[in-house]
């Protein structure tokens, strides 16, 4: 037996002299050697590293969304057995844990799915066993599943320092060492991210304070996740080796649906550069745009179509509704851009302040508004005439408390600023012709909000809907009706309209996939676009809908270029 265990000693000597000291290796190392190395023990200890390196974010994913132990476990392998067999060909410039953010997410959701599938054509079967868990209860774990989604919702510079900063918990010095930029940047970047996140959060009525405490990875279940990972998919369980089969199938997939995506877009942009050549129009986007580009055209009178104004990530574009094609790129814009009416100004959130800029030119943005220490401020609303804003200031004294807001109108060079009487329990989300407004509102809300419409000093008060969670709140040009997002069940899922007095509530378009879905109206009432970011590309992707408003004549243009869509205007 002794002789055994000197054996046993010696063979891991010789793993760790062929794999290196893994707690100093970069995940590409790690991975890099567990595809290549020559032994068993030295890929294994390769691959523990890994797991003991990042299981805890990962087993956190899995129970957040599934709220169930052993679904989560079973996810939980077939992540890393997902990683076992992209490995090779993944290229990772610095840390594992975005893409494994990634990877568990799409896997958890579909351990859902097939569950779901499962209940309905196994009637026998009860209820699906929720044990009890160390890290929360039930409804913190739920709006951990909506804390993810909307962390997977980030630009990739805001997701990463988030992912490594707040969920793996790494200190600035050791993300900005991962990830080869200066500790600034990972600082401000994960500031922005979690300016972005507050928001997303409190949109959907959610506590933007949330904390999900530690995910222990129990060694019973990293021990056989490795083992596996040694010996193959086929040494899985029937649910992990199946799940696993499942995830790479549907990456597959997205991966040819990209290569023809990328194919019909050449076709696009040839025909598209035939019909410019031969004096079919101006402008147009280049098939190749470089992230942040400025795009300037050549003024011309403004078009009676319009054009539809979409929030970017730190930008705006500009969509042409008969097409889809986008023609204009705007950058420095910021967070929650509005377009003024007459489409001359643009309004946004940055640095703790309300920002204006002029749409046609690219001078410098004026600060018109400061936030004054507020968590948050809605977005900026346009006067219907175009020259005034009114902003609500999101304040809160006890963290568990509710949202209180200061309303603020000003005009639009930031001079006579105004503070509006209307309830603090309201955030005005837009301003109509007779000088109403419509606000979302705590008041008498089971979940996040209610509708009210009322004049600025808060009269004339009308509760418009009752039950949901509606956001994206825009009134119809003649102020007669209001239409707004809602997305608490399936049966809400969608696009909603409803006349300013709460009469003839109707929905307009269901929304079935994708995620934080918003619209807005045409310039003549007659029609709504919705933008909805596509849930399996990570908002990487959206399609722009065009739907009349008796919910006839749906057009849809897929926006392969277009990332991080949000908060359209028609102007």
């Amino acid at each position: 037996m002794a002789i055994g265990r000197r054996g046993a000693a010696a063979r891991q000597i010789q793993s760790l002299f062929e794999v290196g000291a893994t707690g100093l290796l970069t995940d590409g190392q790690l991975l890099e050697r567990f595809a290549s190395a020559r032994s068993g023990d030295a890929a294994e200890m390769a691959f523990a590293a890994l797991v003991d390196r990042h299981g805890p974010l990962v087993f956190r994913v899995c129970r957040s969304v599934l709220r169930d132990d052993q679904a989560a476990h079973d996810a939980f392998q077939a992540t890393f057995l997902v990683l076992v067999a992209k490995g090779k060909g993944l290229w990772v410039e610095d840390s594992l844990a975005p893409w494994l953010h990634a990877v568990a997410h799409r896997v958890a959701l579909s351990a859902r799915g097939s569950a779901a599938r499962r209940r309905r054509h196994e009637q026998a079967r009860a209820k699906i066993n929720r044990s009890t868990t160390q890290e929360a209860g039930p409804e913190t774990r739920e709006l951990g599943e909506i804390l993810h989604e909307e962390i997977e919702a980030l630009p990739e510079r805001y997701r990463v320092p988030i992912v490594l900063c707040d969920l793996e918990g790494r200190s600035h010095d050791e993300a900005a060492r991962h990830l080869g930029w200066p500790v600034g940047t990972v600082k401000s970047r994960q500031a922005r991210g979690r300016d972005r996140l507050r928001e997303r959060l409190t949109r959907r009525g959610i506590d933007p304070t949330l904390r999900l405490g530690s995910a222990l990875v129990p060694q019973s279940l990293a021990r056989q996740t490795i083992r596996t990972a040694a010996q193959g998919i086929e040494a899985a369980t029937a649910p992990v080796a199946s799940l696993t089969k499942e995830v790479l199938m549907a990456m597959l997939t997205g991966q040819l649906k990209w290569v023809g995506i990328l194919l019909l877009g050449v076709v696009l942009a040839t025909t598209g550069a035939l019909a410019i050549a031969s004096g079919g129009g101006k402008g147009g986007l280049a098939p190749a745009r470089p992230r942040e580009t400025v795009l300037v055209l050549d003024d011309a009178p403004r078009d009676p179509v319009g054009k539809i104004y979409l929030g970017v990530d730190d930008g705006v574009v500009a969509i042409d509704p008969r097409t889809g094609a986008a023609s204009r790129m705007l950058i420095q814009c910021k967070m929650r851009p509005r377009v003024s009416p007459d489409a001359r100004w643009i309004a946004f959130e940055w640095d703790g302040a309300i920002w204006v800029r002029e749409l046609e030119k690219l001078d410098e943005p004026k600060k018109v508004l400061d936030l004054e220490g507020a968590e948050f401020g809605t977005p900026p609303v346009w006067s219907p005439d175009g020259s005034k804003l009114i902003v609500s200031l999101g304040l809160r004294q006890d963290k568990k408390g509710p949202w209180r807001f200061k309303t603020v109108r000003i005009n639009v060079d930031g001079s006579g600023r105004e503070e509006l009487k209307i309830p603090d329990d309201d955030g005005v989300q837009d301003w109509a012709p007779g000088d109403r407004l419509v606000t979302t509102s705590s008041r008498n809300a089971e979940i996040g909000w209610e509708l009210y419409v009322m004049k600025p000093d808060g009269s004339e008060q009308v509760q418009i809907t009752k039950g949901g969670t509606p956001f994206y709140t825009r009134f119809s040009p003649d102020g007669k009706r209001v239409l707004y997002a809602d997305g608490t069940t399936d049966e809400r899922r969608g696009i909603w309209v409803v006349d300013s007095d709460g009469k003839n509530r109707r929905k307009v378009l269901s929304v079935l996939d994708g995620y934080q879905w918003s619209a807005c109206w045409s310039p003549d009432g007659k029609r709504i676009a919705v933008i909805i970011p596509e849930k399996k590309s990570n908002g990487a992707k959206s399609r722009l809908t065009i739907v009349e408003v008796d919910g006839d004549q749906k057009v849809e243009f897929p926006l392969e270029d277009i990332k991080m869509a949000d908060m359209p205007d028609w102007r």
